[in-house]
Order: structure tokens, then sequence, then C-alpha cells
């Protein structure tokens, strides 16, 4: 923070350890809602606390300060995925080109309305065991409540539990490690509305 704390603008990169993000953004109020969604990201998310609710982040403190600041998810983080890069790449070249930083090169894609969360609606998935998980769906699928999201192993009992899905909606973030500790996350789902009241299509 004493370096971030002079900045005219911070975007704060995240990725998503033994697991894979659908790419979006975090944001923490209103007042930015013309520049984030010039990322053209599916969706973003009002948040204003850090990782899965746990203390703060730079971007809320930064917003606190004044700043203009995003967080960003941007994918994979002990896997890379080419596509991932590819897409955060572009999608932070059009917010600096909707600053002015860079010559705008073509319309800029962006994000719905529709899709823009005002509080944190992810519902967490998390393994009952420490053993291992075998998934049964894919980021970006649409689930029900209560279908299977994945088999996870006790590796001191060897007992097997279905881990059931708490919640409809689309599967945002998804476990890419079998290896898994009691009460890590599986999955995260992202129910199929935006808090700005209009169905998700």
């Amino acid at each position: 923070w004493k370096r971030a704390k002079d900045s005219d603008c911070i975007l704060d990169l995240h990725s998503a350890g033994h697991a894979r993000y659908v790419q979006h953004v975090i944001f923490h109020d209103k007042e930015t809602f013309p520049l984030l969604r010039t990322f053209g990201f599916d969706f973003a998310i009002r948040r204003s606390q850090g990782k899965e609710g746990k203390g703060g982040s730079l971007a809320a403190e930064a917003r606190r300060q004044g700043i203009l600041a995003f967080s960003l998810e941007l994918g994979g983080g002990h896997i890379v995925f080419l596509e991932d890069v590819d897409s955060g790449l572009r999608a932070i070249l059009s917010f600096l080109r909707s600053l002015g930083c860079l010559p705008s090169a073509r319309r800029t894609r962006l994000t719905s309305l529709r899709r823009i969360y005002m509080h944190d609606a992810r519902v967490f998935a998390r393994s009952p065991v420490d053993g291992v998980v075998y998934l049964h769906c894919e980021l970006n699928d649409k689930i029900l409540k209560g279908m299977p999201l994945a088999t996870c192993i006790d590796l001191t009992s060897l007992r097997r539990y279905v881990l059931k899905s708490p919640a409809s909606g689309r599967i945002v973030y998804l476990r890419t490690k079998s290896r898994i500790g009691h009460g890590e996350t599986v999955a995260m789902i992202l129910p199929l509305f935006s808090s700005l009241g209009a169905d998700v299509a």
C-alpha cells in the first residue's frame, strides 16, 4: 500500500490458485459503473471484502482513499490457460483505451447491466473431507440446486461423499487440483440473476 497510495489508478490482478474462475471484475461502488463495463467481462460483482469474505482488499482500500481501482479475477492460478491470458490482456487494453491511455481501435464490448451484481452473490460448495475430489461438472455449466457437483473421497476411511450443489446458477469457479483439504472450496455458483433485478440470459 505504501507504493500504491500515490497511484492514479490501481488494477489488482488475481488468479484462482488450484482452481479456475470465469473471468470477471470486482468493483466497490456505483461511481465506477461506466468504467467497469469497459473490461467487457461477462459479469461483475460488487464486494467490500477480500478472499472468500476475509478481510479487506487492495482495491477496496484504494477506493476508500478516492483512487480509481478494480480487482480482476483472470482465470487459473497454478495451471495457466492461454485463452485466459489472451482475454485478460484484451480486457485490460480495452479499459486503458476507455481512459484515453491508448488509441481507440474499435468499438468496446461492454459488460451487460443485467450481469452486474450489487452484492457478492456467490454460493460456495466446500469439501466435506480431507481427501480427493472428482468433478461431475465443468466451468460455466448451469446447474440446479441438489445436482451432483463432485465426488469427494476421504483418504482415511475411503468413504465416498457426493457433493451436491447448494444453489441453482452458473458455475463460475471450479477446483483444478484433485487433492483437497476439509472445508476447501470445490466450486462457486453464481445465481442466474443480477441484483439489478433482471434475469441473466
